[in-house]
């Protein structure tokens, strides 16, 4: 008899590109980036763009950001298709927040991530910048209709809260707890990541950006309160955090140090990340433009898992940008694996339900502005630089002063 045929395409590396002429144009987005999925409360997947032109370039015609799409693809392995677009037009992904770019004041607005809570509320994080790199500061934005309309939630964090380490957030729930836990970083890829969390409940109620608990080492001893402290060194871009399941967590992130992406798989939030960033493994790595391949990926950035992989098929968007000429600037689905503890049995998550534990203690506010960042001595080695990505540190000069120029602040 013939054997099955195999339920996934390719071991690793591209299935498809899910931005560009003929897939996402005809929704009023053609070159854009990013794509941070997120499983809303009806089971359709939201996936949010950011800098997003209507033409076949960067700077090409009606620029948008956020955008989103929406799909209801179930069988990843077949690649994502697009069911309409998010916001109140589904022919048209129009900017989903009311602004003008280049009013005088801020020249975009990017989203870092969304989560959505156990009461179905989207809840999504934005950076507002005059020009990439330069963030004033950051804002959560709400969506309770599944991302047809978005509102403000008054909550705005300082560009240089925390030594300029809030500015670019990663949001995970833990159901176990109640808790969300925001792990985050400067928009400059030449900082560590610090950990903040807040109870679901409180996330978007007003005057609540004190109420964010750092975690931080002091006397000694890590917990919650103490000032926020680095809590692994290196240089993040774009990042991840996902709960699998309980004991379950990852970070998949733009690993500028080394010009790749890489993913982290550790067991808690507050888990010892200078062992799993020694453990991580490699998805995709930076290469040169005409030398690509499954692994190799010229300009590559983003990294944010897809909802509804597993550990065996690891689905996650990759963004490319070509800084010279404006185009690919796109968003590509890639699928490989990710470490699995040992003996660790995944098993698929059911359909989320509302976890509201009661909070034992009130959180202690910490100082809205500059609360001091301090390192805590390793814990383990950290990886060995000689493993680094030899032409990272030019490769990355260049993209970010292309980028500067592109918003007038570079020449």
């Amino acid at each position: 008899t013939t054997p099955p045929t195999p339920a996934f395409t390719k071991e690793r590396g591209k299935i498809k590109d899910i931005s560009g002429p003929g897939i996402s144009d005809r929704y009023g987005i053609n070159a854009t980036d990013l794509g941070i999925p997120v499983r809303m409360s009806n089971g359709e997947l939201l996936f949010i763009f950011g800098d997003s032109f209507k033409g076949t370039k960067v700077g090409d015609g009606e620029w948008r950001s956020p955008a989103g799409l929406i799909s209801k693809t179930t069988n990843l392995e077949q690649g994502i298709v697009w069911d309409r677009a998010a916001g109140p037009d589904p022919q048209d992904a129009k900017q989903l927040l009311p602004y003008a770019h280049n009013n005088g004041t801020f020249s975009t607005v990017l989203p870092s991530d969304v989560i959505c809570l156990p009461d179905g509320t989207l809840v999504m994080h934005v950076m507002v910048n005059q020009g990439l790199g330069n963030v004033l500061w950051t804002e959560l934005h709400t969506s309770k209709d599944l991302g047809v309309s978005w509102q403000h939630t008054g909550i705005k964090f300082g560009g240089d809260w925390n030594s300029g380490m809030r500015q670019l957030w990663t949001m995970a729930y833990d159901p176990d707890d109640g808790f969300v836990y925001a792990m985050s970083t400067g928009f400059q890829r030449n900082k560590g990541l610090i950990l903040h969390r807040i109870h679901w409940e409180q996330i978007v109620s007003p005057g609540t950006e004190g109420k964010w608990e750092p975690w931080g080492y002091a006397g000694g001893k890590w917990a919650w309160g103490n000032p926020a402290t680095v809590i692994v060194p290196g240089k993040f871009g774009e990042l991840y955090l996902r709960r699998l399941d309980k004991g379950y967590w990852t970070l998949t992130y733009f690993n500028a140090e080394s010009y790749r992406i890489d993913c982290m798989v550790f067991d808690s939030p507050i888990a010892n990340l200078y062992v799993a960033k020694a453990e991580q493994k490699t998805l995709v790595s930076g290469g040169a433009w005409g030398r690509e391949s499954d692994t190799n990926v010229a300009q590559l950035y983003c990294g944010a898992p897809i909802p509804g992989s597993t550990p065996d098929r690891w689905h996650y968007v990759v963004s490319q940008w070509n800084t010279s000429t404006g185009w690919p600037y796109k968003s590509m689905q890639f699928v490989n694996s990710i470490p699995v503890p040992k003996n660790y049995k995944f098993v698929s998550p059911e359909t989320p339900v509302v976890n509201n534990p009661d909070q034992d203690q009130e959180i202690t506010p910490e100082q809205p502005k500059d609360t001091p960042v301090e390192v805590a001595p390793p814990a383990a080695p950290a990886p060995d630089p000689s493993q680094n990505y030899s032409g990272s540190g030019n490769v990355m000069d260049g993209i970010l002063k292309a980028i500067l120029r592109l918003f007038g602040l570079g020449k």
